[in-house]
C-alpha cells in the first residue's frame, strides 16, 4: 500500500502537470508567465539604463520603476492561479475535490506554491538584473515581498470574482490599487501615511530606500530603517493572507 508521503508527492506531481496543461492550453496566461516577465526583465537590464542616461531625471525613480516591473510578475502570477482556480469553481471541479478529504488549505498550497516558487526566482533574477546596488540578503528580501503578492491577489480575487471574465475586471482594478502608493512619493504630508494601508507600498517603500543615496520617498520619514519597513511589510502580508485564506475555506467548505 503506497506511504502517505509517495501519495503527497503524486498529488504535486498531478496538479504541476494539469496547471502546465492548463497555462501553455491558454495564450493569455502563457504570455503571463513566459513572454511578458522576459519583456519586463529586458526592460531592466537594457531600456531602463538607457532611458536614465537619456533622461536624467529617471535617476532618483529608478528603484520604483524596478518596483514596478519586478512587482507585476508576482501580480501575473497571481492572476494566471486565479484564473485556474476560477475555472475550477465553474467546472464543479473544485467542490468535487472538497468531498475528499482534500481541505481547501491544502488544496491552496498545492495551487499557490509552484507559482510562489516561480515568483520568488523570477523576482530575484529580476531585482539582479536592475543593478540596484542590493546585497543578496536585500534582493532575497525584496523578492520575498513581492512573492507574498501572489497568494494575496489570488485569494482575494478568488473570494469575490465567480468566473475568469469577472475576475480579469477585478485584476485590473486591484492591479491599479496595487500601483497607487507611488503616490505616496509625490506627497509631502502626513496623508502620504495613508498608503500604508495598501500592502504594495511597503514594497515600494523598501526597494526606494534601500535604491537611494537620498530617498525620494518623504513618506518614510516616520519608518526610516529597511529592515524596520521588510518587518512591518512582511508581517502586514502574513496576515493579509492568512485572514484571505480563512475566507476561502470558508466559502468553499459551504
Amino acid at each position: 500500500m503506497p506511504s502517505s508521503s509517495y501519495i503527497y508527492i503524486m498529488n504535486i506531481t498531478n496538479y504541476i502537470t494539469i496547471d502546465t496543461k492548463n497555462i501553455f492550453r491558454d495564450p493569455m496566461l502563457t504570455a503571463f508567465v513566459t513572454i511578458v516577465p522576459l519583456l519586463f526583465a529586458v526592460t531592466i537590464f537594457w531600456a531602463l539604463p538607457f532611458g536614465i542616461q537619456t533622461f536624467d531625471w529617471l535617476t532618483p525613480w529608478r528603484p520604483q520603476v524596478v518596483t514596478f516591473l519586478v512587482m507585476q510578475s508576482g501580480l501575473l502570477a497571481g492572476a494566471v492561479t486565479t484564473f485556474i482556480i476560477l475555472e475550477e469553481k465553474d467546472a464543479r471541479n473544485m467542490q468535487a475535490l472538497f468531498v475528499t478529504p482534500l481541505q481547501p488549505e491544502k488544496y491552496l498550497i498545492f495551487r499557490i506554491g509552484l507559482p510562489m516558487i516561480y515568483t520568488l526566482v523570477i523576482s530575484t533574477v529580476m531585482l539582479w538584473l536592475a543593478d540596484l546596488h542590493f546585497t543578496i540578503l536585500q534582493i532575497l528580501a525584496s523578492a520575498t515581498l513581492n512573492t507574498m503578492m501572489v497568494p494575496l491577489f489570488a485569494l482575494s480575487i478568488t473570494s469575490i470574482a465567480t468566473n475568469k471574465v469577472e475576475g480579469l475586471t477585478w485584476f485590473k482594478g486591484l492591479n491599479l490599487i496595487a500601483f497607487s502608493p507611488v503616490a505616496s512619493f509625490f506627497i509631502e504630508s502626513d496623508w502620504s501615511k495613508l498608503f500604508s494601508i495598501i500592502p504594495t507600498y511597503w514594497i515600494y517603500q523598501f526597494n526606494a530606500m534601500l535604491g537611494s543615496d537620498v530617498t525620494t520617498a518623504s513618506s518614510v520619514h516616520w519608518v526610516n530603517q529597511p529592515i524596520a519597513i521588510f518587518s512591518i511589510g512582511f508581517i502586514y502580508l502574513v496576515l493579509v493572507n492568512l485572514l484571505l485564506l480563512k475566507t476561502f475555506a470558508k466559502q468553499n467548505m459551504r
